[in-house]
């Protein structure tokens, strides 16, 4: 079997996971713009409430990525004593870190979403640094993969 140009799953981890570390950013430059362009808030109550909404759902998600990560990657980067292997297999490790990112992106997403309907960053901007936060404490690790 061919050798993949990415590296195998780690490769592809790190491509995947700065891609949505990249768009972190662009949702945020398109929210500007856009922000920027100007309009009125059409309903400010709903706003609001929004926004206490999507507080709560991202607690909640930043609490289930702490779980699956915990009880899903932990065990793979302690390694039997003498031994290079992980006892995590590199599709399975991929395939949990996509569900964290994915998570944590949507975090991100909720901010864009809230900016829009309320025409202003203000509000939207705790949302990208807190998804933009658990991206990179996130990261894809060599030791995961091995």
């Amino acid at each position: 079997m061919p050798a993949s140009p990415l590296g195998g799953s780690f490769g592809v981890a790190r491509v995947v996971w700065l891609t949505m570390v990249a768009s972190v950013g662009v949702y945020f430059v398109l929210l500007a713009v856009l922000v920027g362009a100007g309009g009125a808030v059409a309903q400010p109550e709903l706003v609001m409430v929004l926004r206490r909404v999507f507080l709560i759902v991202a607690g909640l998600e930043s609490f289930a990525i702490w779980v699956i990560h915990r009880r899903l990657l932990g065990p793979a980067v302690m390694r039997v004593p003498g031994t290079t292997e992980s006892p995590l297999e590199p599709g399975r490790a991929l395939g949990v870190h996509l569900v964290c990112w994915a998570l944590g992106e949507s975090i991100a997403i909720y901010g864009l979403v809230l900016g829009l309907l309320g025409h202003e960053l203000g509000a939207a901007a705790p949302f990208f640094v807190w998804g933009a936060a658990l991206l990179v404490f996130l990261r894809p690790r060599a030791e995961v993969f091995a």
